[in-house]
C-alpha cells in the first residue's frame, strides 16, 4: 500500500512513458477500495474510462471521458468470441 502522492507520481511517468511508446495503457481500479478523491485524482491521468457494474443478475459497461458525454449503459454478453450488447436496464 502506497499513499496517493507515490501512486500518482509513478502513474505520470508510466503514462507518458506508454504515450511516448503510441502504445495503450490499461489500468484497472476495483470500484469500493478507493475515496472518490483518490479516484478524481488518478482519472487526470488517463483519457478515459470504461466503468463495469453489476445490475442484478446483469453485467452492464459504459465509457466515460472518450466523448463529451459518457455513453449509455449496456448490458454486455460475452458468448466465445461474440461480444452482444443491449441497453441495461
Amino acid at each position: 500500500y502506497s499513499n496517493l502522492q507515490t501512486v500518482f507520481k509513478f502513474l505520470h511517468v508510466f503514462t507518458g512513458r506508454v504515450k511516448a511508446a503510441n502504445g495503450l495503457g490499461i489500468y484497472v481500479v476495483e470500484d469500493g477500495m478507493h475515496d472518490q478523491q483518490t479516484i478524481t485524482t488518478l482519472q487526470q491521468l488517463f483519457d478515459g474510462m470504461i466503468e463495469i457494474r453489476a445490475s442484478g443478475e446483469h453485467h452492464c459497461v459504459r465509457v466515460v471521458g472518450l466523448t463529451p458525454k459518457p455513453t449509455p449503459w449496456f448490458e454486455y454478453e460475452i458468448e466465445g468470441n461474440h461480444l452482444k450488447l443491449k441497453e441495461c436496464k
